[in-house]
C-alpha cells in the first residue's frame, strides 16, 4: 500500500481544486444550520411548556437537550447526506474514464487496490471536515450553559461517520462502472434512498420479514448511535457495508483487464 499516500494527495487536491466540494459543503452547512435552528427553536418552546407545567405534573421528564436537540438534528443530517455524498463520489472514477486519464493512472505501478483506497480515504477526509465544521453547534451550546454528555455526542457523530463512509463506498463503486459522472450520482442516490424508503416497509410486513428489512434499512443502525449508544451489531453493519462497496469496486476495476 505503499503508493496510496499520493494518491490520496493527488485526490485531495483535485477535490480543493474543483468548485464542487465547496458546493456542496456549503450546501451541507446551510441545511445544517437550518435544521439546528428550528429544532433548537421546539426545544426551546418544549423546555419553556414543561416549566410552565412542572408545577401541575411533577413526575413529567424534563427535555433532554442531548436526545431533543442533537438527536434529532443528527437523525436529520443523515437522510441529507443521503443526497449530497454521491456528488462526492461521483467524479472518482467517471472522470478519470472521461477524460482518458484512467489507463494513464492504471499504467503506473500502483494496484488497484492503493488506488481505490486513496480515493475512498479522500473522499473519507472530505466527509470528515464536513462533519467537523458542524461541531460549531454543539459548542455554541455548551458555552451558554447546555447540559451536553459529550460521550452520547460523540456516538451520534460516529454513527454519523460509519454511515457516511458507506454511503461513499456505495458511490465509488458506481463511479467505477461509468464515465458518466451524473449517472453515477443518480445510481448511488437511487440505490441510498431504497436502502432508506425500505425500512418504512418493515411495519407493513411479519415479524421476521420486518426485522429483515430493518436490518437492510441503512438508517435503521443510526438509532442506537443517537441514542448513546454503540451496539457492535450497528458497527458491523456499517463495516461490512464499506467492506462490500470497496470489494466490489475493486472487482469492477480489476475487469477493465479482463476487457482489454
Amino acid at each position: 500500500m505503499t503508493k496510496t499516500l499520493p494518491v490520496f494527495k493527488r485526490e485531495l487536491k483535485a477535490y480543493f481544486n474543483s468548485p464542487i466540494v465547496y458546493v456542496i459543503m456549503t450546501l451541507f452547512l446551510i441545511i445544517a444550520g437550518i435544521f439546528f435552528g428550528i429544532i433548537l427553536a421546539n426545544y426551546v418552546n418544549w423546555s419553556e411548556q414543561y416549566l410552565m407545567a412542572r408545577g401541575r405534573y411533577p413526575d413529567a421528564p424534563a427535555p433532554d437537550i442531548n436526545q431533543h436537540l442533537f438527536g434529532g438534528l443528527l437523525v436529520n443530517l443523515s437522510v441529507v447526506l443521503l443526497f449530497l455524498l454521491p456528488f462526492i463520489t461521483m467524479r472518482l472514477f467517471s472522470d478519470e474514464k472521461k477524460s482518458g486519464t484512467a489507463e494513464l493512472l492504471f499504467s503506473y505501478p500502483v494496484k488497484d487496490s492503493e488506488v481505490l483506497l486513496g480515493k475512498f480515504l479522500a473522499s473519507g477526509f472530505v466527509y470528515a471536515l464536513m462533519l467537523a465544521m458542524t461541531l460549531i453547534m454543539p459548542f455554541i451550546i455548551a458555552m451558554h450553559g447546555g447540559a451536553l454528555s459529550w460521550q452520547t455526542l460523540g456516538a451520534g457523530y460516529l454513527g454519523l461517520l460509519l454511515a457516511g463512509l458507506a454511503y461513499l463506498s456505495l458511490g465509488l463503486f458506481y463511479s467505477s462502472l461509468t464515465e458518466n459522472q451524473i449517472i453515477a450520482a443518480s445510481l448511488s442516490l437511487v440505490t441510498l434512498l431504497a436502502l432508506w424508503v425500505i425500512k418504512f416497509l418493515g411495519a407493513a410486513a411479519g415479524d421476521q420479514i420486518g426485522a429483515l428489512i430493518n436490518y437492510i434499512s441503512i438508517i435503521t443502525h443510526q438509532d442506537n448511535f443517537m441514542k448513546g449508544i454503540i451496539d457492535t451489531g450497528d458497527v458491523a453493519y456499517y463495516l461490512g457495508f464499506i467492506f462490500l462497496g470497496l470489494f466490489l469496486t475493486l472487482r469492477s476495476l480489476e475487469s477493465r483487464r479482463w476487457r482489454a
